[in-house]
């Protein structure tokens, strides 16, 4: 492994068992998402590797939690999205449909994912060396995959693409699903920028340049999103100059309206796969990848349809009504009992008020994901996204978040 310290070290370390175990399954979800790819490249029919992996932990992990009989306050989350879940279910009588249960349980155990995997860490003791240990694998996978990314784009290769034999532009290395890989980016950034501002040393900056860059060439919107939220938090909240912001905004806006119809025939060029779908679904749709549609179509329906056991528990059908804009999607499946849940999860375990830069970088990623989805149904995503802000929770310094406008 690339880095300062190797994988075997990490592993051989003074561990407990869960411990090692919690780093060995890092490294196979990397390995068997590679694999899944070359399935799918090759349209083998098993291309659900990475999942049986997935699956294995999983059950080492209740298996462990089962064991040890400790209590935390994710699990309670997670058993009250559990009867959240069989409510929506009963009232929507899905339980009908067999295909429909057997989605439902798939969609369920993505989301109830996270809480079972925190039960894990509390229970297993896992400690900010481990989270440390993770940081170097994941910035070193991510850093060979950017490699690879960069070959792939500058000599076209097909199978490091996101949307292989396709108009659609992207590239995404080893990684099966290029929305996961847009999360993977920006926990990086979000790593090397923190990085950065803590030790205020140039080869932070560099990489967190040449990563940023790299990460553009996946081709997700979410990403663009995020590179502009940071901008402004590093405007704002660490330069603290709102006045360049105010102005470069207002630069903006008149560029826009003078010069709109240019830019969109070089946006066009660059991407011919979006015109189709400018010409179809508008501006907005573009640029919301047509979920502004799908959330009208959703809204009619909820009016329509629903009752008050709905709002507050869902109806499930996640495959049938997804929006994909995160919040949305929590609150059709699970009601605004969910909403609730996983506003707890991320107040109990992801966000700490006395480190300013740390709620930033979360609020940042939790807008991204609104507008684009897919996180909180992501395993590797939202097990990745809880170590990265642990370890930055962890390294929490009192002169940055003083240095830090009120």
């Amino acid at each position: 492994m690339i880095g300062d310290l190797s994988f075997s070290k990490i592993i051989n370390r003074n561990k407990t068992l869960a411990q090692k175990v919690l780093m060995l399954f890092v490294l196979m979800f990397f390995i068997s998402d590679l694999i899944t790819k070359i399935f799918i490249y090759f349209d083998a029919s098993l291309n659900r590797f990475a999942g049986i992996i997935k699956l294995i932990f999983e059950c080492i992990m209740l298996y462990y939690i089962i064991k040890k009989k400790e209590k935390h306050y994710a699990l309670l989350l997670g058993l009250i999205l559990f009867f959240a879940f069989l409510i929506s279910n009963i009232i929507s009588k899905s339980y009908f449909d067999y295909t429909v249960v057997i989605t439902n349980i798939y969609y369920f155990n993505r989301y109830i994912f996270i809480y079972l995997f925190i039960v894990f860490i509390k229970s297993a003791k896992i400690n900010f060396q481990d989270f440390q240990d993770f940081v170097k694998i994941f910035k070193n996978v991510i850093y060979v995959n950017s490699v690879l990314i960069l070959i792939g784009y500058l000599f076209e290769i097909e199978f490091f693409r996101s949307y292989p034999y396709s108009l659609r532009f992207g590239y995404d290395g080893i990684f099966s699903k290029n929305g996961e890989a847009a999360y993977y980016y920006i926990f990086c950034i979000s790593i090397l920028y923190y990085e950065y501002v803590l030790n205020k040393k140039k080869r932070y900056l560099i990489k967190l340049i040449i990563i940023s860059s790299i990460s553009l060439l996946i081709g997700k919107k979410s990403i663009l999103l995020f590179l502009f939220l940071l901008s402004i938090t590093h405007v704002i909240f660490v330069m603290k100059k709102k006045k360049i912001l105010f102005f470069s905004v207002i630069s903006a806006i008149i560029g826009l309206i003078f010069f709109k119809n240019n830019i969109g025939r070089l946006i066009f060029k660059m991407f011919p796969f979006w015109e189709n779908v400018y010409n179809r679904y508008g501006l907005l749709g573009t640029l919301t990848s047509k979920r502004s549609t799908m959330l009208t179509d959703f809204i009619d329906y909820m009016i329509h349809e629903w009752n008050t056991l709905n709002y507050l528990f869902g109806i499930g059908e996640y495959e049938k009504h997804k929006i994909e804009f995160e919040f949305f999607d929590v609150f059709m499946f699970f009601g605004l009992i969910g909403v609730f849940v996983f506003w707890l999860l991320f107040k109990k375990y992801f966000y700490n008020r006395s480190n300013r830069l740390s709620v930033c970088l979360l609020m940042n990623i939790l807008i991204t994901s609104f507008f684009s989805g897919a996180l909180f149904i992501s395993v590797t995503g939202m097990m990745f996204f809880y170590m990265v802000f642990q370890w930055i929770n962890v390294l929490n310094n009192n002169q940055l978040n003083s240095e830090l406008i009120e």
